[in-house]
């Protein structure tokens, strides 16, 4: 839809169907050459796992849906940003214990794997943010438990320097332990009013993604972290839904996740 998320004016969305015999999640919006193309999983039910796919969205109808990148292990969460003139994603990668970085070789459908992070650790939906100040943070679920766990605490690391040599961890790590708060849903970004949001899930009632939290970060250093919640959005607000669990907000321009009933 066009707009902001923070108008909560949800009854002008578009509705993007995949096809049966998969399902699509944790869309990012990028605008290319004045072209909106959303990244997002496409998980496949002959497979058991996703991999990741782009397409472009014009007139609120989408393009050819192109594969961008299918490997032996599950992918989601594609968090693709531009620096110093070139395309970066970080896909989620928990099953293979690491945080792969990815460059764009031909932005973009070709990418190649330009760095590794925490090999051996499990890390989900990775987010990575470029502050006003030009201060570099991840945001990222970790599990530290056997249950495989990435609902319930957020990670902050600062990244210092260029290519990811040196990675602090926040001096509060995890600063959020909460699984009604903790995991990511998309990118932070900067409102009108110049504040920093971060979208969040809702993780209650043995649903995940059930629902979507919009909050404000008050105070972010490598001392301190606040983040105020600012509303949810809960799946009631879209006709049919049973859950909500992620958004991208791109200048005027937001696509969401759903889940509906299975077909």
């Amino acid at each position: 839809s066009k707009g902001n998320i923070e108008d909560r004016k949800l009854n002008n969305l578009i509705t993007l169907q995949p096809p049966n015999k998969e399902y699509w999640a944790d869309p990012f919006l990028v605008t290319f050459n004045k072209k909106k193309i959303i990244f997002f999983e496409v998980y496949e039910f002959k497979y058991k796992k996703s991999k990741i796919s782009c397409c472009e969205i014009n007139n609120n109808k989408i393009g050819e849906v192109k594969e961008v990148l299918k490997l032996n292990y599950h992918l989601s969460y594609p968090f693709v940003w531009k620096e110093n003139n070139n395309f970066y994603m970080i896909p989620e990668t928990s099953q293979k214990k690491r945080i792969e970085i990815w460059l764009a070789t031909n932005f973009p459908l070709e990418w190649k794997l330009k760095k590794i992070l925490f090999e051996g650790e499990s890390f989900a939906d990775t987010t990575f943010f470029i502050d006003n100040e030009n201060n570099k943070w991840l945001f990222t679920n970790k599990s530290v438990d056997k249950f495989n766990d990435h609902n319930s605490e957020l990670y902050i690391y600062k990244v210092q320097g260029d290519n990811f040599e040196n990675i602090v961890p926040h001096k509060l790590n995890p600063v959020i332990t909460d699984c009604r708060m903790a995991r990511n849903a998309g990118k932070i970004f900067y409102n009108k009013k110049s504040f920093l949001i971060r979208p969040s899930q809702m993780n209650i009632s043995n649903i995940y993604g059930y629902a979507l939290n919009i909050s404000k970060i008050v105070r972010l250093s490598i001392d301190e972290y606040i983040e105020e919640k600012l509303f949810t959005i809960k799946p009631e607000e879209l006709n049919g839904a049973r859950g909500i669990h992620h958004i991208s907000q791109e200048e005027d321009f937001f696509i969401l996740d759903a889940c509906y009933n299975k077909r």
